[in-house]
């Protein structure tokens, strides 16, 4: 992490292979990409899960907090209700 950066790319990729890009500040929490991430794929918050490394990110979380380098990937999970 290059903490003389201020601000970070990430990358949020969706199940169909779409990725957006979003510039952000390494401090900023992730609900602000997050949310905005939903509408503009027309996507309800809380039916998405969104992961980072294989973990669920938690929206307060921020890129400095998990250790996000510069154009790392957050998967854009639709909530998948459990089996029988």
């Amino acid at each position: 992490m290059d903490d003389a950066t201020p601000t970070i790319n990430l990358k949020v990729n969706s199940q169909d292979g779409h990725k957006l890009t979003f510039k952000m500040k390494r401090d900023t929490k992730l609900i602000r990409l997050l949310l905005i991430y939903c509408e503009r794929k027309h996507l309800n918050y809380s039916s998405m899960r969104f992961l980072y490394n294989g973990k669920r990110i938690k929206g307060r979380h921020t890129p400095d907090l998990l250790n996000m380098e510069d154009n790392d990937e957050i998967d854009a999970m639709r909530e998948q209700d459990g089996g029988c």
